[in-house]
């Protein structure tokens, strides 16, 4: 139901609101149920909507009988749903892996002021990282929140509660919440928000305490915050009594110049003039195709089994379902004393053709016997085999391929699919840049979060104490604008046209790089051995019969280096286990080292006080060639 919000004096005085009033506490308080958001249902049906298709249960959209469809189909669709699971379900996790990229770039970073007066311990930096109210790394958390909630419900919330300080010495322990739509009462933006929080607070009833039963309840405005709890009753019995946080009657400050609190979703959908907002997913427009490819999906299930798979079939006649060969059943309106009547199925006869409609069973064939006991027409074959088309096998297949590489272009995941790999260049560079566009976008949406909700922190922390040092503690989140969307399969496709076609070897180092952190990860030992080779390689983009060119160019130990590289790096890391971790000047000398034993061997007098001249440089990484 639509609360009318807008007409009578009450209706009125929300519409026209933008801060924290006696009269409008006292309106939500006492009057909750005449208060409703004007999107609030709006906002609580696009989140279900988005929930229904990535959902475990069965979808509403399902429940529609095909035309000229058995109730037995429809049956047997909806249990294997339920007993197999959402066959779109897993797109949601690869989704949410796009915006994680924001997060994985290693262009993301966070950083904290050098500049802090506050005694470490107290700091901003330990409070997020080691101290966060909940006991959870305060970034790790919002990560997983956001990749999250910014995708599955872009009406939720986000609020920062200001916790008040716990002793005399402690600074306070603001902490984030996300507000589901249906908790988030009313809210206009950078105004005024009313959210119904999860939590409940113990209940005194005259001598009973209900526990976990009592609302609380958080509002903000641009100035002040409210936290009312519903701990009792008045004497009457039925008007409930509320602790609100105020001091000496007045409402507290947050001590932001914002309200701290703001839609999580990147798309405004509607707005009114007066500060309503509605807000949509980026999946909205891909939830069209996502429903029709479970559709697609769950049609290709049916076909297969019923219209796919070779029938079996033979002479004979079967026991009637309805009567159970009987040839009789139950009257439709029985009477006491009633008699069982003729089977209509079966007329009577208590026989059937097994017509099961399922490729597993077999279609029982009857034929008449005359009164000598004999077949009126003697079957020339008693059974066998009847092969059945594969074409609406096809049709559903592709339908559902077409509707999911749909779904998925505007994040730049259509290499999930088969279709893509068939695809012109022209076409993939095109969906590449939608997946780009999209992760960007994100990227300066979660800034704008992240910004909000630590501002709000460092504000409600130490605005209050320490106003001149409150400044110095936020940190600053440097958010990426290039992103690596490419796929392991695009990455293996693009080297291997680089080998083929005979493109510089500039570009065979840059998809190997590249790969190498799609199938290892970023971090990972393997990545490293390549980055670290890189760097210590006097020619690392040349291969080795270009290397043996080189001599006349390079300097004896360089050019023992460049053309034994893997073997000095494999002696150097046996020696040194911790070896792709050192500095890049320890790593140099270590390899110079070894580079200086090869060329001994070989008959080179070389001494070291020549090979550490060509090995000082500074922490960046070396030139090439010398």
């Amino acid at each position: 139901m639509f609360h009318n919000v807008y007409e009578g004096r009450i209706g009125n005085y929300l519409n026209s609101t933008k801060k924290i009033t006696r009269e409008f506490l006292n309106t939500i308080l006492y009057r909750t149920s005449e208060v409703e958001d004007y999107f609030h249902e709006e906002a609580v049906k696009l989140d279900e909507g988005i929930t229904e298709v990535f959902g475990d249960e069965y979808p509403s959209f399902m429940q529609v009988q095909r035309p000229n469809e058995s109730k037995r189909n429809e049956q047997y669709r909806k249990e294997y749903f339920e007993s197999t699971g959402n066959p779109v379900k897993g797109y949601l996790g690869q989704i949410e892996k796009q915006v994680d990229k924001v997060f994985s770039s290693p262009d993301c970073k966070i950083k904290f002021s050098k500049n802090s007066k506050l005694d470490p311990k107290d700091s901003l930096e330990q409070y997020l990282t080691k101290e966060y109210y909940n006991g959870d790394n305060f970034f790790n958390a919002f990560r997983e929140t956001i990749k999250n909630k910014v995708l599955t419900s872009p009406n939720s919330v986000l609020a920062v509660i200001p916790n008040e300080r716990t002793g005399e010495n402690s600074y306070p322990k603001p902490y984030y919440i996300v507000a589901d739509p249906e908790n988030v009462l009313f809210y206009k933006a950078n105004e005024i928000c009313v959210i119904l929080s999860e939590l409940k607070e113990d209940v005194i009833n005259g001598e009973t305490i209900e526990y976990a039963f009592g609302d609380i309840f958080y509002i903000f405005d641009k100035t002040n915050y409210v936290i009312a709890k519903h701990t009792g009753y008045f004497e009457d019995g039925s008007t409930k009594r509320y602790s609100v946080n105020t001091i000496n009657g007045e409402f507290r400050k947050h001590n932001c110049d914002f309200m701290p609190c703001k839609k999580i979703g990147r798309k405004i959908l509607k707005q009114t003039e007066n500060g309503f907002e509605l807000r949509t997913s980026d999946l909205e427009d891909s939830l069209v195709f996502l429903r029709n490819g479970i559709m697609n999906h769950m049609d290709l299930i049916v076909e297969h089994n019923h219209h796919v798979a070779s029938q079996e079939w033979a002479i004979g006649t079967v026991d009637c379902t309805d009567c159970r060969g009987t040839g009789k059943v139950a009257p439709e309106n029985p009477k006491a004393g009633a008699k069982p009547v003729k089977c209509k199925t079966c007329g009577g006869g208590g026989k059937t053709q097994g017509l099961t409609g399922s490729g597993l069973d077999k279609i029982v064939i009857p034929y008449r016997i005359n009164e000598l006991g004999r077949s009126e027409s003697a079957p020339s074959t008693v059974g066998g085999f009847i092969e059945r088309p594969e074409t609406g096998s096809r049709l559903f297949d592709a339908a559902f391929e077409k509707n999911m590489l749909r779904a998925l272009q505007p994040f730049g995941l259509e290499h999930l699919m088969k279709v893509p790999l068939n695809q012109s260049g022209a076409s993939k560079d095109y969906d590449m840049q939608e997946g780009y566009t999209f992760v960007l976008a994100m990227s300066n949406h979660i800034e704008s979060l992240f910004g909000m909700t630590v501002n709000a922190i460092s504000n409600m922390r130490y605005q209050a104490a320490i106003p001149e040092y409150q400044e110095a503690e936020k940190p600053t989140l440097v958010m990426p604008k290039t992103f690596n969307l490419s796929s392991s399969e695009s990455l293996s496709t693009k080297l291997k046209d680089t080998v083929t076609y005979n493109l510089p070897n500039v570009l065979i180092a840059k998809y190997t790089e590249e790969l190498l952190e799609k199938e290892s990860g970023i971090g990972s030992e393997e990545l490293l051995y390549y980055q670290v080779r890189k760097r210590l390689d006097p020619l690392p983009t040349s291969n080795l019969a270009e290397k043996s060119t080189s001599r006349n160019f390079l300097s004896n130990v360089k050019y023992i280096l460049t053309t034994n590289i893997d073997g000095i790096l494999a002696e150097a890391m046996a020696i040194q286990k911790d070896f792709l971790y050192l500095s890049y000047e320890m790593q140099k000398e270590k390899v110079y080292e070894i580079a200086e034993r090869y060329l001994k061997e070989v008959g080179s007098n070389i001494k070291i006080d020549e090979i550490k001249k060509t090995s000082t440089r500074s922490n960046n990484a070396p030139s090439n060639i010398e």
